[in-house]
């Protein structure tokens, strides 16, 4: 018998400098502001996206973990212009700080994000395409961030928006389930 194994393994070489070091990490809040591109770039219209802005509030508990609560506004394009305002709620995980250990001086930060979404649309349908006030979704991205002065910095966000519903009747499907929204978050944030 001959088998053959291909894969990919990861090794969280940073506990112990992270032990270390998160006695001395001070909790932070933070305001981002950002903007929205679509992704692939409304290849065959399948996001449907034309423009998006939102700000966001949160707060980095430990040097492993955060949260934080998203308001964004858009209008998207699927042959029915339709306005659409997404409350979101994540949670922040540090790739960077899992890894390599919590250094208050690095000014460069990775972060996988999850949360959950509801967006609010006057032409929103359900699964059944019966018409509600919104739907709910998920949220799953990656967070690379960059702090160029102490309080401030720049980051970017490629993100896949999973909605159970349609933001309006001719808005792209899978299998008549959830709409998907892929994106490019570009932004501003301040650090307090």
């Amino acid at each position: 018998m001959f088998e053959f194994e291909a894969g990919v393994e990861f090794q969280n070489r940073g506990m112990d400098a992270y032990r270390e070091s998160r006695q001395i990490f001070q909790p932070e809040n933070f305001v981002q502001g950002e903007y929205t591109l679509a992704l692939p770039l409304k290849l065959l219209n399948r996001t449907g996206l034309d423009h998006r802005g939102g700000i966001g509030f949160g707060r980095r508990f430990t040097p492993l973990s955060g949260v934080r609560v998203v308001i964004d506004y858009g209008k998207y394009n699927a042959g029915i212009t339709t306005p659409v305002t997404t409350l979101s709620a994540d949670y922040l995980f540090s790739l960077m700080n899992w890894f390599s250990g919590y250094k208050p001086e690095n000014p460069w930060q990775l972060e996988a994000v999850a949360g959950f979404t509801y967006s609010f649309s006057p032409d929103a349908l359900n699964k059944n395409y019966k018409p509600v006030a919104g739907v709910p979704g998920i949220k799953l991205g990656v967070r690379a961030a960059y702090r160029f002065l102490p309080h401030w910095g720049i980051y970017l966000e490629p993100q896949n928006l999973f909605r159970f519903g349609r933001l309006n009747e001719n808005f792209w499907m899978y299998q008549n389930r959830f709409s998907e929204t892929v994106g490019l978050n570009i932004g501003l944030e301040y650090k307090f």
